[in-house]
């Protein structure tokens, strides 16, 4: 009984370490970072304190969002990748898909 219930909330946890990641990393290109690693996720001892992690996040991504004027979509922002390919593009392209 116990290895089933960890395995299922294994999987209910990886996925959301993985987002967690990919909008921190978004909202830090976003503000003119360019992390170049990821964070430790070992950090993340539950379930308990990713949701209180990704609260704090998804507050600060929205609050970045309600800030943005027309202009600030409009802006060409360049940003690295963790393997330090650098790119181009409007804020308003990388909202949309990121």
């Amino acid at each position: 009984m116990f290895r089933r219930w960890a395995r299922a909330l294994a999987r209910y946890a990886i996925p959301w370490r993985i987002f967690t990641v990919l909008k921190w990393i978004w909202l830090e290109r976003f503000q003119g970072r360019s992390p170049s690693s990821l964070p430790d996720t070992t950090q993340f001892k539950n379930m308990a304190e990713l949701r209180e992690r990704w609260s704090e996040l998804e507050t600060r991504l929205l609050g970045f969002v309600r800030g943005l004027t027309r202009t600030d979509l409009e802006r060409v922002f360049e940003y690295k990748t963790l393997k330090f390919g650098v790119y181009s593009n409007p804020l308003w392209n990388r909202c949309s898909t990121s």
